[in-house]
């Protein structure tokens, strides 16, 4: 019983994880769908919490 509580929690504390819905995303594509913010530089919507070299990465263009 305990372990199937722990195996709860963890799956609900990573249910809105930025990284794991990317993830869901790449097996199951628009199965999660997380706050997007735009980039007006690059025309894109982009994952407010995934950086590279302090640049927003792009998930979605437009």
């Amino acid at each position: 019983m305990k372990k199937s509580v722990k195996i709860l929690l963890s799956v609900a504390t990573f249910a809105y994880d930025p990284y794991t819905c990317s993830l869901q995303n790449l097996i199951n594509p628009g199965s999660c769908n997380p706050n997007l913010v735009p980039n007006g530089e690059y025309a894109c919507q982009a994952l407010p919490n995934v950086r590279v070299n302090g640049e927003l990465v792009c998930v979605e263009y437009y």
